[in-house]
């Protein structure tokens, strides 16, 4: 009876260091600089519709409605939330790449919005289309 329970820890032991090993060894996969700015984009605009709205609907459960939302962007962008963190703690850790991603996001913010008021002033305006 001994020897059993001594030859199960010692499989156990086993088992639990083999996992501990190969868990260590995954690290991830790091995202480029365009994709973490698109999700980072989107995310921001799931924050400000969670704010804007979803907090002030009484009828709307806010922080279950806000994370499933943050995992459909992380699913539209085919990211696993893993390697966005993984990703995102990189560039914590250096200043001049965080401040890099921040502007790359920033620029692409603008961007996006420049180009959806050059899209609308042409529409009510038949001598630029």
């Amino acid at each position: 009876m001994k020897e059993t329970a001594n030859a199960f820890a010692v499989i156990m032991l086993l088992m639990m260091s083999s996992f501990a090993i190969f868990s260590c060894q995954h690290k991830g996969k790091e995202l480029p600089l365009n994709k973490m700015k698109e999700v980072i984009w989107d995310l921001s605009k799931v924050e400000a519709f969670q704010t804007y709205y979803l907090d002030r609907d009484t009828k709307v459960d806010a922080k279950l409605e806000g994370n499933s939302n943050y995992a459909r962007v992380f699913m539209l962008h085919k990211v696993k939330t893993e390697d966005f963190f993984l990703t995102l703690n990189k560039y914590r850790n250096s200043p001049e790449q965080y401040k890099l991603l921040l502007d790359s996001v920033h620029a692409y913010g603008s961007r996006l919005r420049e180009n959806a008021f050059a899209d609308t002033t042409t529409l009510g305006n038949p001598s630029k289309n």
